[in-house]
């Protein structure tokens, strides 16, 4: 799933591996040039790297004029009394995909960040295919003409002076987006999957 892992059982194992990028569900590229109204950080607050993230982000956030929503699907009360203090974050509750992909497409930056590099990250994906500007650690996927086409940030500094960037900063497709992204065609992938089985 990831250059990475590629090239991990490359060298440990003696083996052939095959890379074979993940399956997003994204066909096209739906994202919308022009200016978007918030930053978003988006992920399931049952897990502990998402939390920690979302804690991350709201420090990053809370010192910033810019507004920034963190939504989920589930609730996390410690994090809730923390963005409360701060006029310009709050949080939202996911209730449906449909709702998910409204509030990517609506954002002026997708924020993504983790602190485990397990390998790639779908959130990526439903950014660059949805969204607009997407700002990114190397945790989050290792592929670097993906990395070229999101800001990439790994700390707190970092972060804040790429949300201040790209919030005066419009959005539009880029051909070098459409090409990072291509690797990632599902119907193609499933294609090499086919022939690496069989």
């Amino acid at each position: 799933l990831s250059s990475y892992e590629d090239s991990y059982y490359n060298q440990h194992y003696n083996c052939k591996s095959v890379f074979l990028p993940v399956f997003h569900g994204n066909n096209e590229i739906e994202s919308e040039n022009g200016f978007g109204k918030y930053a978003l950080y988006h992920g399931d607050l049952a897990i502990a790297d998402n939390i920690r993230s979302a804690f991350f982000m709201a420090n990053v956030f809370k010192n910033l004029k810019e507004p920034l929503i963190i939504a989920s699907s589930t609730i996390n009360q410690k994090l809730i009394r923390l963005i409360n203090k701060y006029e310009n974050i709050s949080f939202e509750l996911i209730s449906n995909q449909n709702h998910l992909t409204q509030l990517i497409k609506k954002a002026h930056i997708n924020t993504l960040y983790s602190f485990q590099r397990s390998g790639t990250k779908l959130k990526v994906f439903n950014a660059l295919f949805k969204g607009k500007h997407c700002i990114v650690n190397k945790n989050m996927i290792d592929d670097t003409d993906i990395l070229e086409v999101c800001g990439v940030a790994e700390n707190k500094i970092e972060y804040r002076n790429k949300v201040i960037e790209l919030f005066n900063k419009d959005f539009m497709v880029t051909q070098a987006r459409r090409n990072a992204l291509n690797k990632y065609d599902s119907k193609r992938n499933a294609e090499k999957l086919i022939k690496a089985l069989f």
